[in-house]
């Protein structure tokens, strides 16, 4: 029998791994730095569990054996490990100002594409992009070994960020941020209503724009994640202020709101939703299954309603995580958080439907099998949900500084895979990630 993903509702050992249990024990784990700052922002595992990661870093990134230098403030990282952690290769981009990865995803093939914003100019292996202005978001499409294959940056003379990239079935590239004034992929300028809007562009595999979507009103609205699910659609979250208007409705905010957009592959749009009243809630990471069911997770204030019941907050910012079917119709949501505020959390989706979460906390948090207390300051947790929203497991790592999760995926086996950032130092349990200053991590937890 060849391994499978693990099916946490058997006992059977699905993976091979010789666990035929769903734990989410610790595999490996590994830190990203030496000297300055080191960010790990996101990551994403190929066919055969190779793990690319990227960020951005100050003065020197150390990879066991090798190290990486920055140019000047913070210039953008890639790096690939193989399935056990060991370093395939790595990458450096950027020059004597500010370069910063913020997403990475894979096409069918292993090509590595990276999103993210530059002021000054970087350099990806096909000449320099150089900003317009201010802040310029920039994707760049590079092959398995770390090859150029194509990039292209956007903006003007105001602020552009490309905050998350995605990759759908048939290769194209997807990508989403936001932008004051305008900003141009190549086929005429999408111009702002007012102070910030978010946009959708997409592209083909060889780098072409095929369209691209701005929405938003006088007010702030930002795409911070996107998904693609089995038919080419395209799943958005972000924050909004204002109104989005759409052909048939529209979406207007009461504070700062989580909007939640679905897309046609040709970029018409299918439904939106809004979530939030009086207060501050926004959506930070979405993700789709293989049956196209939806996985939010974001923070909130106060309290806000997905569609099944009030969910209230325990005090100041807490997390939460809903999912929706591929109507946008409420399935199942969850609320972590105690009196203080819990900020960062990202979510996954396996290829047995069940969801992941990782992220940081100070307090106390509960995630349905027991109490999770941090150590001081913020603590990494993960914790994993069956498809209908059960339980399966929960842990938590850290000491008394600062751990957080801010990257998850998980590969063909239901292993897991967290990007994150730590100061001092964290056990996993058989392994010990230690650091002065902001230092990134990569981790792998069993299904």
């Amino acid at each position: 029998m060849s391994p499978g993903i693990e099916q946490c509702s058997t006992t059977t050992d699905e993976n091979c791994d010789g666990v035929g249990v769903c734990t989410g024990g610790p595999r490996w784990g590994t830190s990203l730095g030496d000297d300055g700052d080191q960010f790990a922002f996101d990551l994403a595992v190929d066919a055969a569990g190779n793990v690319s990661v990227t960020g951005g870093f100050r003065d020197v990134l150390s990879l066991g054996g090798g190290h990486l230098e920055s140019a000047g403030s913070e210039d953008v990282f890639v790096v690939k490990h193989d399935r056990c952690g060991a370093v395939m290769w790595a990458k450096r981009f950027g020059d004597q100002q500010f370069q910063e990865a913020r997403s990475i995803d894979l096409d069918q093939h292993g090509n590595i594409l990276v999103a993210g914003w530059l002021q000054g100019s970087v350099d990806f292996g096909g000449g320099p992009l150089i900003s317009n202005g201010l802040t310029d978001g920039f994707v760049a499409k590079l092959d398995p070994d770390g090859n150029h294959l194509w990039s292209t940056s956007f903006g003007d003379r105001d602020e552009q960020f490309a905050h998350d990239v995605a990759v759908d079935d048939s290769d194209n590239v997807i990508v989403t941020g936001s932008f004051w004034s305008t900003v141009n992929f190549g086929v005429g300028p999408l111009v702002s209503a007012g102070f910030e809007d978010l946009f959708v562009a997409k592209l083909s595999p060889s780098g072409e724009t095929l369209w691209n979507e701005r929405f938003g009103d006088e007010e702030t609205q930002e795409g911070l994640s996107l998904a693609t699910d089995p038919d080419g659609n395209i799943v958005v979250t972000g924050y909004m202020l204002g109104t989005l208007d759409f052909a048939q409705h529209s979406l207007v905010s009461a504070g700062t709101s989580v909007m939640l957009l679905k897309l046609a592959p040709d970029g018409a749009h299918l439904w939106g939703r809004r979530f939030g009243e009086q207060g501050f809630q926004y959506g930070q990471r979405v993700a789709v299954d293989a049956q196209g069911n939806i996985a939010l997770s974001g923070g909130f204030s106060e309290a806000i309603d997905f569609g099944g019941g009030l969910l209230s907050s325990e005090g100041g910012i807490d997390l939460f995580l809903a999912t929706f079917n591929p109507e946008g119709n409420a399935r199942w949501h969850k609320g972590f958080g105690d009196a203080g505020d819990q900020i960062d959390i990202a979510c996954a989706a396996d290829g047995a439907g069940n969801v992941v979460v990782t992220g940081s906390f100070s307090g106390e948090i509960h995630a349905g099998g027991g109490d999770l207390e941090s150590h001081g300051s913020e603590d990494l947790f993960v914790a994993k949900f069956d498809s209908s929203g059960e339980h399966l497991w929960s842990s938590r790592y850290g000491d008394s500084s600062f751990q957080g999760g801010w990257g998850v995926t998980t590969d063909s086996l239901g292993n897991i895979l967290v990007a994150g950032v730590f100061t001092g130092g964290f056990d996993l349990g058989n392994s010990s990630i230690s650091g002065a200053g902001n230092k990134g991590f990569i981790a792998s937890f069993m299904p």
